[in-house]
C-alpha cells in the first residue's frame, strides 16, 4: 500500500531525529489549524498521522480511561462499512490488549495482531489488521482515550520512532482536546434545555420528584438517581424519590442527615460537590448501608438561594473512580433547573389547593342561598 509520507519523513529521520520531530510538528500543526470545525480538524490531524506514522488505518478511542468501556470517535483509512461498525462498538476496558503498565509506559507495539486470540478477533482480525500501536492521549495528566496506528499488509512493520510518537501524541491529545470542548459543550447545553423543559412541563410535586431522579440519572450516565429534601419541621434531609436498582435504592432510601453536615463536607471538597469516588474503601462511609450495594457516588446540593434545601445524588454500582468533568457540568446545572421547577411545581400545587377551597366556598354559600330559610 502506498504512503506518500514514507520517503519524507525516513529521509528527514536519517538525516536527524529532530529534522523528523520538527516536520512531523510543521505538517500537524497546519492539519490543526486548517479550519475552525472541531470534527474536520481532528479528521484533518488523523489523515496526516496516518501519512507520518505512516499505516494504514488510524483511530481514536474514547473514554476515561477509569470507565467500563471505549469507543471509536473517529476512524480513517477504514471503509464506510467498517467505520459504521466501529462508530457502534463499544469494547470493555477489559477487552482492550493493554499491557498493566500501559499508563506508564504511553506507547504499546503489538506485532503479529491476529495471534491475540479472542482480543485480537474483534479489534484486529475482523478488519484485516496484522499489526497495531496504542498511544496514551492525555492533557494536563487527565487522560482522554488512545490513538490506534494499523498496520494491513506486514504483522511487523516498522514502528514510529518514540520521538515522533511524543509529536503524534501532542497533536492528537490538542485535536480532541478542541473537539470535547466544542461538540460536548453543545451535547451538554442540550441535554441541560432538554431535561430542564421537561421538568418545568410536570406540575405535580411527587411525579417531579421521581422524573428528577430518572431523567438526571440517565442524562449523567448514572444507574442510580435519589432526591433529599429538608422537613422543614424536623431539620432533617431526608430521601424523597429516587430511580434505579430496587436493593440500591432502598439502601439510599435509609440515609439521612443534617443539611449543616452536608454543607460542612461541601466546604472542604472541590467543585461544590461530594463525591465518593471508591464507596468500598471509604473509611467515612463505614457507617451508613451504601457500602455494599454502591460502588461511587456523586452528590449535588439543591439550593433555594444559599440556604441548602436537599441533595441529589447519583451513583454507579458497579463502576468506581471519579466522575468526569461534563458529568460534573451536567449534573450542578440540572440541579439548578430542578430546584425551580420544584418551586414552580409546589407553587401551582398550592393555587390549585387555593382554587379549590374558593369553589368549595362558593358552593357551599350558594347551596345555603339557595336553601329556604326555616324559623323555628
Amino acid at each position: 500500500m502506498e504512503r506518500p509520507g514514507l520517503d519524507l519523513l525516513t529521509t528527514a529521520h536519517a538525516a536527524s531525529p529532530s529534522a523528523a520531530v520538527a516536520e512531523a510538528h510543521r505538517r500537524l500543526l497546519a492539519a490543526l489549524v486548517s479550519t475552525t470545525d472541531s470534527h474536520a480538524a481532528l479528521s484533518n490531524v488523523c489523515q496526516e498521522i496516518r501519512t507520518l506514522a505512516p499505516c494504514d488505518r488510524v483511530q481514536i478511542w474514547r473514554g476515561d480511561i477509569r470507565q467500563r468501556t471505549m469507543h471509536t470517535l473517529i476512524a480513517v483509512g477504514y471503509d464506510e462499512i467498517d467505520v459504521g461498525r466501529l462508530l457502534t462498538r463499544s469494547v470493555p476496558m477489559h477487552g482492550m490488549p493493554l499491557a498493566p503498565d500501559f499508563l506508564e509506559r504511553k506507547y504499546l507495539q503489538i506485532s503479529h495482531a491476529r495471534d491475540l486470540g479472542d482480543l485480537g478477533t474483534p479489534l484486529f482480525a475482523d478488519f484485516g489488521i496484522e499489526a497495531a500501536a496504542f498511544i496514551l492521549l492525555e492533557r494536563a495528566d487527565r487522560v482522554l482515550g488512545a490513538l490506534q496506528l494499523s498496520w494491513c499488509d506486514t504483522a511487523t512493520p516498522r514502528f514510529p520512532d518514540p520521538h515522533v510518537v511524543g509529536v503524534l501524541r501532542a497533536y492528537a491529545s490538542l485535536a480532541i482536546d478542541f473537539h470535547a470542548r466544542t461538540d460536548e459543550a453543545l451535547q451538554t447545553a442540550a441535554t441541560l434545555s432538554d431535561t430542564a423543559m421537561l421538568l418545568a412541563s410536570i406540575h405535580d410535586p411527587d411525579r417531579l420528584l421521581a422524573a428528577m431522579a430518572r431523567r438526571i440519572a440517565e442524562a449523567v450516565g448514572c444507574d442510580l438517581g435519589a432526591v433529599y429534601l429538608v422537613d422543614d419541621a424536623s431539620g432533617v434531609m431526608r430521601f424523597a424519590a429516587g430511580a434505579g436498582p430496587r436493593e440500591a435504592l432502598a439502601a439510599m432510601a435509609r440515609i439521612e442527615g443534617r443539611p449543616e453536615h452536608f454543607e460542612q463536607m461541601l466546604a472542604s471538597s472541590e467543585d461544590d460537590v461530594v463525591e465518593f469516588s471508591d464507596i468500598g474503601s471509604d473509611p467515612r462511609l463505614g457507617a451508613f448501608t451504601i457500602t455494599g450495594f454502591l460502588a461511587s457516588c456523586l452528590n449535588v446540593p439543591l439550593r433555594r438561594g444559599d440556604r441548602i434545601v436537599g441533595a441529589l445524588s447519583l451513583a454507579y454500582t458497579e463502576r468506581t473512580g471519579r466522575f468526569v468533568r461534563r458529568q460534573l457540568t451536567l449534573a450542578k446545572g440540572l440541579a439548578h433547573h430542578a430546584v425551580i421547577a420544584l418551586e414552580t411545581a409546589r407553587l401551582v400545587r398550592s393555587l390549585e389547593e387555593a382554587s379549590r377551597a374558593k369553589s368549595d366556598f362558593v358552593a357551599a354559600v350558594s347551596h345555603d342561598l339557595r336553601t329556604p330559610i326555616h324559623i323555628l
